[in-house]
């Protein structure tokens, strides 16, 4: 069961296989103990009170919040396409998912997040709907790969470093 990270070394996100004892940071390189980076993970991540929680269920893909697409669970699939109903694609939601090459985004998306794709090294392709108006700061991060994109004529903001690496 695969779970939420943190680097000690490079303060990275990263998707954990819980069963494993150890494993190697894919943003800086580290090896590192699962289940400390999962204490790291927990101690560092911001816990909002009095905010409705997303349930984390590991059967689904997707972790939604609301029309926020929160995290993305599917480990082994190299093309995403993203649920009709989403919105904004949250921080982080497909950090260090090496095995994604493609990703539709659905129209009615408004926003992709801070770092949201960022590490993704295999990403080549996305598409991006015309509802677009923002792509945050370090959005495609390492995508070094990315070579086919489109924006939309209605696309307002790229913010500073949405595309560095």
């Amino acid at each position: 069961m695969y779970v939420q990270g943190k680097c000690y070394k490079c303060g990275g996100f990263m998707a954990v296989d819980g069963s494993e004892d150890a494993s190697v940071c894919p943003f800086c390189g580290k090896p590192f103990i699962v289940e400390k980076a999962i204490q790291n993970f927990n101690e560092t991540a911001p816990h909002d009170i009095g905010v409705e929680k997303a349930s984390y269920d590991y059967d689904s893909d997707f972790v939604v919040e609301r029309s926020v697409l929160i995290r993305y669970n599917g480990y082994t699939k190299k093309d995403v396409r993203i649920p009709d109903g989403i919105t904004v694609i949250g921080e982080s939601a497909f950090q260090g998912m090496n095995n994604i090459e493609s990703v539709y985004i659905p129209d009615g998306a408004e926003l992709i997040s801070e770092g949201a794709f960022s590490g993704c090294k295999n990403l080549q392709a996305i598409h991006i709907p015309d509802s677009l108006i923002t792509i945050d700061r370090e959005a495609f991060n390492g995508c070094m790969s990315l070579k086919n994109i489109n924006f939309p004529d209605n696309l307002k903001n790229i913010e500073a470093g949405a595309f560095i690496g």
